[in-house]
């Protein structure tokens, strides 16, 4: 037991059930057993909003990764005689390769006009 806010207890000791102790000869404690208890703590966390938003940020670039159709065309020109040459195009596509084509196709027809 300890009084106040002291850090030095004024008495210990063990008690079995059923049984009484005198305190400093103010109080008696008598043990009666075990009950259930619950402890509840409450406290206030500032920094779960910026967890949210990296939660949020996580499951956006989830989605963007599923939905999202990247498609790459790139070429390479070889000159031969100035303006004049050989263009050399290729494609990349993670997904989705019917609208790669499709772009890649739609890409050659308006440098070749």
């Amino acid at each position: 037991m300890y009084k106040g806010t002291g850090a030095e207890p004024i008495q210990s000791g063990q008690l079995m059930s059923g049984q009484t102790i005198d305190v400093q000869g103010s109080y008696q404690l008598k043990f009666d057993g075990i009950t259930g208890f619950t402890g509840l703590q409450v406290k206030k966390d500032p920094g779960v909003m910026l967890i949210w938003l990296g939660c949020a940020l996580l499951m956006g670039g989830l989605l963007l990764a599923f939905y999202w159709q990247t498609e790459v065309i790139s070429g390479i020109f070889e000159s031969e005689k100035g303006t004049q040459g050989k263009l050399t195009v290729g494609a990349l596509s993670g997904k989705v390769t019917d609208n790669t084509r499709k772009a890649l196709e739609q890409f050659v027809s308006s440098v070749t006009k």
